[in-house]
């Protein structure tokens, strides 16, 4: 690695210690299996739901019963506890928008949002290498400005 390299490397982490951490509880942090990054992050977003609930709300799909009818038909019950797990998590908020029932809206905070650019390789990746993956026009879209960002930015 360059030493331009490192220094650019260096400030990235200064700017990643500076952004607010999760308000995970003692009991989550002794829950993770180890203090790595990477095997953290996936403790909190690893499981086959979360993020696909994450880019659900990114779009504008925010209420229980728009989540639940998305063509992955994801269960009631695991759509009701990764949503509270996500809001215990810091990675969303909810606010009731009916009273009788009181029925509930779904908004990513800050921490949640930060996942996009994830979210996008991901999706990336899942075009370039699986045969028959889609896609919508606009998420390629969003791809295409976050390749062209980076390409800037480098």
């Amino acid at each position: 690695m360059k030493k331009t390299d490192n220094a650019t490397a260096s400030k990235q982490v200064k700017k990643t210690k500076e952004r607010a951490a999760l308000p995970l509880s003692n009991a989550d942090l002794e829950a993770f299996r180890s203090n790595c990054a990477l095997a953290s992050a996936l403790d909190i977003i690893g499981d086959k739901w979360s993020l696909l609930l994450v880019r659900d709300l990114m779009f504008g799909i925010d209420t229980f019963s728009k989540l639940q009818s998305r063509p992955e038909t994801i269960p009631s019950n695991i759509l009701a506890s990764r949503l509270k797990r996500l809001q215990g998590q810091g990675l969303i908020e909810k606010t009731p928008y009916q009273e009788r029932p009181v029925r509930y809206r779904y908004t990513l905070t800050s921490v949640g949002w930060a996942l996009k650019p994830i979210l996008l390789s991901l999706t990336k990746w899942g075009l370039d290498n699986i045969e028959g993956a889609v896609a919508p026009d606009f998420v390629r879209d969003h791809i295409e400005a976050a390749q062209l960002s980076a390409k800037s930015d480098g």
